[in-house]
């Protein structure tokens, strides 16, 4: 669940967030992600989302690349994802169609591509809010994967749990 705080409140960011979890979810197949403009219920898997300029990777000085969002996926001791957050460092990214929905996308565990043409590229410059047929397809295979691996993503049996309160933080720039 894509859980809206106050400060995501205004109809432009809403939409953003409503079309980038619809995209999302006619590639996975069935209604994986929702929006929520209330708090989840205990047991939900939730990202909460908001616009806090206050995070020090937000105040980058200004000669370097400005962060405009990161996103922080928390994983259980057995390496489940167990929720985490998206902050926009400013307003008019929450608003941004391709910046949503890359930041949505590392919630269903994407990282950075170099293509340009992919929502999950790496900075701003991207050219697209629709994810690619290679992304799509990515999605598709992810889905196939038998139940019980664990983050990473991979066919080995956990040899030693993560410890209580790992988490993984991507930025963007």
């Amino acid at each position: 669940m894509v859980v809206l705080d106050a400060s995501v409140q205004d109809e432009a960011a809403v939409a953003r967030h409503e079309e980038a979890v619809a995209r999302l979810n006619a590639i996975l197949g069935s209604a994986q992600y929702s929006v929520s403009r209330s708090p989840a219920s205990v047991g939900t898997v939730a990202f909460t989302v908001k616009v806090d300029a206050s995070p020090a990777l937000c105040t980058a000085p200004e000669n370097t690349s400005r962060v405009i969002a990161f996103t922080t996926v928390n994983f259980s001791n057995v390496g489940d994802v167990a929720g985490g957050s998206i902050v926009y460092c400013e307003p008019r990214w929450a608003q941004e169609a391709g910046a949503v929905a890359h930041e949505i996308g590392h919630t269903a565990g994407f990282r950075h591509s170099p293509n340009l043409t992919d929502v999950m590229y790496c900075t701003t410059r991207r050219r697209t809010n629709d994810f690619s047929d290679r992304e799509a397809g990515a999605m598709a295979l992810m889905r196939q994967r038998r139940s019980g691996n664990r983050w990473p993503d991979n066919d080995r049996d956990a040899t030693a749990p993560l410890a209580t309160g790992s988490h993984e933080t991507f930025v963007c720039y």
